[in-house]
């Protein structure tokens, strides 16, 4: 009797101690999260800018300002970078799809398959020749798992931002 009693004991330990980790990562990531909302908001602030969508990714938070026709992008791996994109200046916003190729065959009878490695916005500007890409999905970061969430984000932040490259901005009083 007292081995059972002893073996429930350990099983309720050990779920709740992995119940206190998961409770804790998932505070940890809430906390790091708002805080880098927080700083995305003071920095488009500081550009006199009003986000009326924004969209939170594993390394980047882009944030559009509809009235001002401005998109900025925070990349906050490694050193913290903000990119402004004025739309007036982009010629073409796309959903860039890159592949690899995988050998999955032996070294006698290879068999090669096109692989996803990743879906990036990719922007073509006007003037400059060199194009800008917000990254969604990379297969080495990202599981597999959410790559149509990702890939139904993309385009829809490029349906979005194409339609407002169709229209001219209506100067409001």
């Amino acid at each position: 009797m007292s081995t059972f009693f002893t073996a429930a004991i350990v099983i309720a330990a050990t779920i709740a101690l992995t119940w206190l980790l998961i409770a804790f990562n998932r505070k940890n990531s809430r906390n790091r999260t708002t805080a880098l909302l927080r700083t995305f908001n003071r920095s488009g602030a500081v550009r006199g800018l009003s986000f009326s969508s924004q969209e939170v990714l594993k390394d980047h938070i882009i944030g559009i300002d509809g009235i001002q026709q401005q998109l900025l992008v925070f990349n906050f791996t490694g050193m913290a970078v903000f990119t402004e994109i004025v739309l007036a200046e982009v010629r073409e916003c796309t959903v860039a799809r890159t592949f690899e190729t995988v050998n999955y065959g032996s070294a006698k009878k290879p068999e090669c398959e096109q692989e996803l490695q990743s879906i990036s916005l990719h922007f073509s500007f006007k003037q400059n020749a060199k194009g800008i890409s917000i990254p969604f999905y990379n297969s080495r970061v990202n599981s597999i798992y959410e790559k149509a969430v990702l890939e139904a984000k993309a385009q829809h932040w490029q349906l979005l931002l194409s339609k407002m490259l169709q229209q001219p901005s209506e100067v409001r009083a």
